[in-house]
């Protein structure tokens, strides 16, 4: 009448929900707007935003509080431009590009905590069944990539969620960020 479950089975299924709520995290489209006015054509050499010039300091902040991090994004960056035909890091450059975490907080209620308990009281005898819902801080991150045009003004900004820790291994992570990048940057430059 029941099924039971082998030990040795219980690491692959596990491996196959990880693999699902990854992949599911994967499939939320990158959101992206830009300035139609601007002729993107024009953009085929980009370097990095001057710290001088950076609008926001979250800009500075990530390479500061996340050196590999950045480092990795900035690496995504370069391959997924250079594959459309971009230079990046070459004078002289025609735009400008930045990348940051965004962050936003919030509170969620933490699943249910069921508690059963038994007990006396006299003669009588009870069955007690309750439950908690707290609340928690929850994190969402994500990546933000902006395009300057020479006077440091934004004409084009694409972002999508990132997890941070859904990696465990330096390639992996690598793996992840050229994915996400790739998404973000796919329909960079616009078409007209």
């Amino acid at each position: 009448m029941f099924k039971t479950l082998s030990l040795h089975r219980i690491p692959s299924i596990l491996a196959v929900g990880v693999l699902a709520l990854g992949l599911g995290a994967c499939s939320t489209p990158a959101q992206k707007d830009y300035n139609p006015q601007v002729d993107f054509s024009r953009y085929q050499q980009l370097n990095y935003l001057p710290q001088d010039k950076a609008p926001n300091p979250a800009i500075i902040s990530f390479t500061n509080q996340h050196p590999l991090l950045a480092q990795r994004v900035k690496t995504a960056i370069q391959k997924s431009l250079q594959a459309k035909g971009i230079g990046i890091e070459k004078d002289p450059a025609n735009g400008y590009i930045s990348y940051h975490l965004e962050t936003e907080k919030y509170l969620v209620q933490d699943p249910v905590t069921f508690h059963v308990g038994v007990g006396t009281f006299g003669r009588h005898g009870g069955l007690m069944f309750g439950g908690s819902e707290p609340l928690i801080e929850e994190q969402e991150y994500r990546l933000v990539i902006d395009i300057y045009n020479p006077l440091y003004e934004v004409v084009w900004r694409g972002k999508a969620e990132f997890d941070p820790d859904l990696s465990d291994t330096p390639q992996e992570s690598e793996q992840q960020i050229q994915a996400l990048v790739d998404k973000i940057l796919v329909n960079f430059p616009p078409k007209p």
